[in-house]
């Protein structure tokens, strides 16, 4: 077969074509395999497609790719699908998109899921979105991001949430941050709490809130706090007040001071009552002063 010119592929008919083996396939090169008409496209089994290389997959125009059936793509290796070239993923259809299995899916990099449409995004399965690589989210732009569905989002994995960046979470609607469970929320990173707009963190329950990670409350910009209400200040664990630095300390409204409770007050880390201001010490009850009565007040 490699002895085939491209005029003798371009001969082939149908029934030659769809004789192919995956021994056979693998025979032609990359410029005969860009010649292949539609007709002797379709005319490829499953087993052929199976046995094509990385290289000749990328040689296919985007034209090409867009007439597989499905069939043909869901014989693609994963290897095969990792070797997409952007152009050539952004040209899968919905259909085609909806047949590939999690293995397939895993198998994406991070160009070609980059190059997916917001409509591309929408196609994807809960399944499918849980088995897509860190390496290949990393390569979400901020509209993909935006534009997963909240069913799509409860579907990443803790490793998953763990890999997304700051400007990815800080592209989440407040709809979508609503929609993460406690156990995705605890895997948010420092980094990419630092993400979250003042908009987003007060979309959060205070469950959410006291599911947050010791490094994630460390990246969250004192903005973010200073956004939340004085009913999610008050709802926080006494450990979870214990986590917040300096900054976001001095950055509490003095109604959200006093919405705490003189547990909470009591957690204060010795940064964070060091940096109250004077206005916010003077809008301390008494109750909540008593809780400091071992500890001594900032000068």
């Amino acid at each position: 077969m490699t002895r085939l010119t491209t005029a003798q592929v371009e001969a082939l008919t149908t029934t030659q074509t769809a004789a192919l083996s995956a021994t056979g396939i693998k025979g032609l090169t990359r410029t005969a395999i860009a010649t292949l008409s539609d007709a002797q496209l379709a005319a490829l089994t499953g087993t052929a497609m199976a046995g094509l290389a990385t290289t000749q997959i990328q040689s296919f125009s985007t034209g090409q790719i867009s007439a597989l059936s499905v069939t043909q793509v869901k014989s693609l290796s994963a290897g095969t699908i990792g070797a997409l070239k952007a152009t050539q993923a952004a040209a899968l259809t919905n259909e085609q998109l909806a047949a590939l299995s999690t293995t397939q899916i895993a198998g994406l990099g991070d160009e070609a899921l980059e190059a997916f449409s917001s409509e591309q995004m929408a196609a994807l399965s809960r399944s499918q979105i849980s088995s897509l690589s860190t390496a290949a989210l990393t390569g979400l732009t901020t509209t993909q991001t935006a534009s997963l569905s909240t069913s799509q989002i409860s579907a990443l994995t803790r490793t998953q949430i763990g890999s997304l960046s700051a400007d990815q979470f800080g592209a989440f609607t407040t709809s979508q941050i609503a929609g993460l469970t406690t156990t995705q929320v605890s895997a948010i990173s420092g980094d990419a709490a630092a993400g979250l707009s003042p908009a987003t963190s007060a979309s959060l329950s205070t469950t959410q809130l006291n599911a947050l990670s010791a490094a994630a409350w460390k990246g969250l910009a004192p903005a973010a706090v200073s956004a939340l209400s004085t009913s999610q200040i008050s709802s926080l664990a006494a450990n979870t007040i214990g986590l917040l630095n300096g900054d976001q300390v001095g950055a509490l409204s003095t109604t959200q001071i006093e919405s705490l409770s003189k547990t909470q007050i009591q957690r204060l880390s010795a940064e964070g009552l060091g940096a109250m201001s004077a206005g916010q010490l003077g809008a301390l009850t008494d109750k909540q002063i008593s809780g400091l009565s071992s500890r001594p007040l900032p000068v």
